[in-house]
């Protein structure tokens, strides 16, 4: 059994931005995806972006899901793609993060470290 601070569902922007934003707060993040690799709808989109810079216009939505997991592997997230989630045991110390399709739901929220005033 593995055990981790919190448990992402869902590989694309929001759960790779969930895991991010965990890892940053020093918790041990562990991300699943079933897809071969992170991104989620990203990686639907070959053409470069419009806009600014700070959207990240002139990169391919391929690109920027590997730019997101990576910058989730850089802050301690573990991420383990290719896999179907059955089951999740949730005990009392941990967040489960569902990140998959077009929701974002903290399923259960009661971990021991402040996240947010870490």
């Amino acid at each position: 059994m593995v055990e981790r601070d919190v448990v992402v569902i869902g590989g694309g922007p929001a759960g790779l931005a969930a895991a991010i934003e965990a890892a940053k707060k020093n918790a041990d993040v562990l991300l699943l995806d079933e897809n071969i690799r992170a991104g989620g709808q990203l990686f639907k989109q070959i053409h470069k972006f419009f806009g600014s810079k700070a959207h990240l216009s002139g990169i391919r939505g391929i690109d920027i899901g590997m730019m997101l997991l990576e910058e989730a592997e850089h802050y301690g997230a573990n991420a383990i793609v290719g896999v179907d989630v059955v089951y999740v045991m949730v005990r009392e110390s941990m967040m489960l993060v569902s990140a998959y399709g077009t929701a974002v739901k903290i399923v259960k929220e009661n971990v021991k470290k402040d996240l947010k005033n870490s």
